[in-house]
C-alpha cells in the first residue's frame, strides 16, 4: 500500500529523516529507500533531501550552493572521505613512502578537514592495534592543510594595496592565520569572537542610550567584556611577556579559558588584544555605527575607533592599558619619550600587512628572548609570514633551513614552486635547493636503515623511564651505540663528567612534555612511573610518530613501536 503514496507524501516523509552529524542512519535510511524500486531511486535522489545531511556531515569546505545537485555533492564527499580515510590508514602503517600521499591527501583542501578531524581524534577503543600512529598521520595531513590556508590568506593580503580600501576582517584573518603553525584551526578560533557577542553586543545596545559619547561607552564595554572572558594585559615586567604564545591568538584564548573564573592567567600582548578588541566590534551590528582599525604606533599597537558613517569623531585606544582613551597630548607624550618625532603615518590606520609584519617580528623577539619548547613551530610561522610579506633571499634561505627539519619537510614542495625559486639569489643556489628537495624525496621513498641490537644497549624502545637526576619522565624511541652528538654538544653538557663517558649506549627519548632529549644508558631507570604519566604521552602529537599503541615492554607499561620504527629496530 506504501508504494501507492503520492510522490508528495514520502518526500514530505524522508524530509522529516533527522540531519545529524555523527550519526548515519537517516543516510542509510534514504539510500535503502532509493534501492527499492526505480522510481523510488529517482525519489530518493532529490536534492532537497540531501542538502540539510551534507550541511550536518561538513563544516568545511563550500556548502552546497543552490541549483546544486545535492545528493552528487553528498557522493562526492563522502568518496573524498573514504579516500582520505584509506590514505590515512596506509600512513599509519608505512614504513616509507609518505610524502606523495600526504601531498594527494593536501590537494583536496578543505574538503577534507572534516574527516581528517576526527580521525586526529581516533580513541583506543576505535581502532586499538595502531590508533596512537592513526592519530598523528591524521593531525599531520590536517595541519598542512592549515597551513596551506594560511599561506593563501597572508598572500591574499600581501595583494592589497591600499590599507583604507582593503576589507575590515584582512587584520584578523591575517593574525589568525599564524595558529595554523601550532597546528590550531583558524575558524575555531572564529567561533570563540563569535561566542563573545551575545553579550557584547547587549551591553554596548545599552551605550547606544548614554547622554555621554556613545563610542566612548562602548569601547568601555567591549573592555570589560575582554576582562571578564580572562583577555587581559600581560604583566610587562615579568618573564611572561615574552612567552612565545602570547603571539598566538589560539593560546591566548586556551590561556583565558583556563584561568579566567581565578583571574590567574598568563594574559598577552596589545597585538594580541588590539586583535580581539578590533575583530568584537567589527561584528556589532552596522546600525551602532562604530568601527575599529589597528594604529601601528611606535612601541605599542593601538585601535583606532570611529563611527562607521556621519561624525568625524575619533579615538585612540590603548588597549593594553584598559582601554585608556589617548589625548593628542598623551601620543605626543609618548613619542617623545622614545625619543623620535611625530609623524602622521604614526597616527594613520595600518594595513593587515604590516600589522602581520609586525606579529612575525614580535615571534622572533620573543623566541629570542625565551626559548622554550615548541620554538620550531613559532620560528617556521614568523619566517614564512616574513617571506610572504616581505620577501628576499635571507628570509627564502631561512625556510629551506627550517624545511630541512623533520618537522616540516611534508612542506618541501613550497621549495620547489616557481614563486620560491624567484627569490633565490643566484642559479647555483637555485640548484642547491633542488638538489636538497630531490634528496628529501629520495630519503621519503627508502625503507629506514636498520640497527641491530648488541648487548650493550640495555633498554628497548618504548621502555618508560624516570631520569635518574632530572626527575622527568620519558619514552625511549632510539638509541646509538655511543654518544653521537657533536663535540660541542659533548662539552657542554659535560658528558664525559659521567662514571661512563661517552662510549655508553645513548637513547633518543621523547619526554611526556614533547622535549625531546638524548639521555646515557647510565640515566635511564626501572622506577615505577605512575599511571597518570602514560597519559600526558597519549595527549602528545608526536607520539604516534614512533608508537601505534600502549602495550608491555619487557613485563612493565610502555607503548609498542609504530611500523616505521620497527623497521628501524628490528630487534627491539
Amino acid at each position: 500500500m506504501s508504494r501507492e503514496l503520492p510522490p508528495e507524501v514520502l518526500l514530505h516523509v524522508l524530509s522529516c529523516l533527522p540531519a545529524e552529524e555523527d550519526s548515519l542512519s537517516s543516510v542509510h535510511v534514504l539510500l535503502a529507500f532509493g534501492s527499492t524500486c526505480r522510481a523510488w531511486f529517482d525519489l530518493g535522489r532529490t536534492a532537497s533531501l540531501w542538502t540539510p545531511h551534507a550541511v550536518a556531515r561538513w563544516k568545511r569546505g563550500p556548502p552546497p550552493s543552490p541549483g546544486t545537485d545535492s545528493y552528487l555533492y553528498y557522493r562526492r564527499r563522502a568518496f573524498l572521505d573514504q579516500r582520505t580515510t584509506r590514505q590515512i590508514h596506509s600512513l599509519a602503517r608505512s614504513t616509507h613512502a609518505r610524502l606523495k600521499i600526504v601531498e594527494d591527501i593536501r590537494s583536496s583542501g578543505e574538503e577534507v578537514l572534516d574527516v581528517l578531524n576526527r580521525l586526529r581524534n581516533t580513541q583506543e577503543d576505535d581502532e586499538p592495534e595502531y590508533w596512537l600512529s592513526l592519530r598523528h598521520w591524521a593531525a599531520s595531513a590536517w595541519e598542512a592543510i592549515l597551513r596551506d590556508g594560511a599561506l593563501r590568506t597572508w598572500r591574499r593580503i600581501s595583494d592589497e594595496e591600499d590599507a583604507h580600501g582593503e576589507p575590515e576582517s584582512n587584520f584578523e584573518d591575517g593574525a589568525l592565520a599564524f595558529v595554523a603553525f601550532r597546528g590550531a584551526d583558524p575558524e575555531q578560533v572564529r567561533l570563540r569572537f563569535q561566542k563573545m557577542m551575545g553579550t557584547v553586543t547587549k551591553l554596548c545596545k545599552n551605550s547606544l542610550k548614554s547622554p555621554s559619547s556613545s563610542l566612548a561607552h562602548m569601547v568601555g564595554q567591549v573592555i570589560e567584556c575582554m576582562k571578564a572572558q580572562g583577555l587581559k594585559p600581560v604583566d610587562g615586567h615579568g618573564e611572561d611577556f615574552h612567552h612565545p604564545q602570547n603571539n598566538f591568538l589560539s593560546d591566548v584564548w586556551d590561556d583565558a579559558d583556563q584561568h579566567s573564573m581565578f583571574d590567574n592567567g598568563r594574559g598577552t600582548l596589545p597585538m594580541s588584544l588590539v586583535v580581539i578588541f578590533c575583530s568584537l566590534i567589527r561584528r556589532l551590528p552596522h546600525s551602532f555605527n562604530i568601527t575599529a582599525r589597528p594604529v601601528g604606533f611606535p612601541g605599542i599597537v593601538l585601535a583606532l575607533v570611529s563611527p562607521r558613517e556621519g561624525s568625524t569623531e575619533a579615538l585612540f585606544i590603548n588597549v593594553f592599558d584598559s582601554g585608556r582613551i589617548l589625548s593628542k597630548s598623551d601620543l605626543d607624550r609618548m613619542v617623545s619619550h622614545m625619543g623620535v618625532q611625530m609623524v602622521p603615518e604614526y597616527l594613520q590606520q595600518a594595513s593587515a600587512k604590516d600589522m602581520c609584519h609586525r606579529i612575525a617580528r614580535n615571534i622572533l623577539h620573543s623566541v629570542r628572548t625565551r626559548a622554550q619548547d615548541g620554538t620550531q613551530s613559532a620560528l617556521y610561522a614568523a619566517a614564512t609570514a616574513f617571506f610572504v610579506f616581505a620577501g628576499g633571499h635571507v628570509y627564502a634561505n631561512w625556510l629551506v633551513a627550517l624545511i630541512q627539519s623533520p618537522d616540516f619537510s611534508l612542506d618541501v614542495a613550497l621549495l620547489e614552486s616557481e614563486e620560491f625559486r624567484l627569490h633565490l639569489v643566484s642559479d647555483a643556489r637555485r640548484k642547491e635547493v633542488a638538489e636538497l628537495c630531490e634528496s628529501i624525496r629520495t630519503e621519503d621513498k627508502e625503507m629506514p636503515e636498520s640497527s641491530l641490537r648488541s648487548a650493550e644497549i640495555v633498554w628497548r624502545t618504548g621502555h618508560v623511564f624516570i631520569h635518574r637526576l632530572f626527575g622527568y619522565v620519558a619514552v625511549i624511541r632510539g638509541w646509538d651505540y655511543k654518544c653521537e652528538a657533536s663535540e660541542n654538544w659533548i662539552q657542554q653538557m659535560n658528558v664525559d663528567s659521567l662514571p661512563r663517558g661517552r662510549n655508553q649506549p645513548f637513547y633518543h627519548v621523547l619526554c611526556s612534555d614533547g622535549s625531546k632529549l638524548y639521555v646515557a644508558s647510565e640515566n635511564v631507570t626501572v622506577v615505577p612511573v605512575p599511571e597518570n604519566r602514560y597519559r600526558e604521552f597519549q595527549r602528545l602529537p608526536s607520539i604516534g610518530l614512533y608508537f601505534r599503541t600502549k602495550g608491555e615492554v619487557e613485563g612493565r607499561p610502555g607503548f609498542i613501536k609504530s611500523d616505521s620504527l620497527a623497521a628501524e629496530y628490528p630487534e627491539d
